[in-house]
């Protein structure tokens, strides 16, 4: 009996300690979402970038998608004016970023384009007007050397008489979940333990 009691004690007082800090952690959970790098921001044709609400740090990601092939469609109104468009699907592609703390760099991005669609269209008119605008849509995600976790969804257009621009939805979190529920496995697996040990 005495053996028993001995060899259980460790493992109740670890189990109690882990259950603490899984409620933390589950707690800490619930607003996990790192405000400022979650939400809409208004960048370039092809990149995003942020200063923190108190102007120490900033992030920016760099997009890089890839573009299937274009089917143009063409129609002429009469011998001097036509319109073109085109749809694509975006195959894929890389994102890349870093996030700094005044100079310091503390943490890259590496991420993928998982898809999305391309846009194009032309005007053309005799002798020498053409108008043209591209649209890129398409979805993102990926991970920080920190931890953080990023995922988002981009819309941005150029055309030939304005600047580029885009608009970038995103969402940022620390840390990933399924650090949570493997922690979680691991204290239900120790209180199981705990559990028939007393028992016995």
């Amino acid at each position: 009996m005495h053996f028993r009691l001995t060899f259980t004690k460790p493992l109740l007082i670890i189990a109690i300690l882990a259950a603490s800090f899984l409620c933390t952690t589950l707690a800490q959970a619930q607003s996990n979402i790192v405000p400022w790098m979650t939400g809409t921001f208004q960048g370039g044709l092809f990149w995003v970038g942020m200063f923190s609400p108190d102007g120490l740090s900033t992030f920016n990601l760099n997009f890089n998608p890839v573009v299937g092939d274009l089917n143009w469609i063409t129609t002429c109104y009469d011998q001097w004016s036509c319109y073109s468009y085109a749809n694509a699907a975006i195959t894929g592609g890389t994102v890349n970023g870093d996030l700094y703390n005044g100079q310091t760099l503390i943490a890259t991005f590496s991420g993928a384009v998982t898809g999305g669609s391309v846009f194009e269209q032309q005007w053309t008119s005799w002798p020498d007007w053409h108008n043209w605008e591209n649209q890129y849509n398409y979805s993102y995600e990926g991970f920080w050397s920190n931890g953080f976790s990023t995922i988002g969804y981009a819309y941005s257009v150029e055309t030939d008489d304005t600047y580029p621009s885009g608009l970038y939805t995103m969402t940022t979190t620390t840390p990933e979940p399924s650090s949570l529920l493997l922690l979680g496995s691991g204290v239900m697996t120790i209180g199981y333990s705990v559990r028939r040990r007393l028992r016995r």
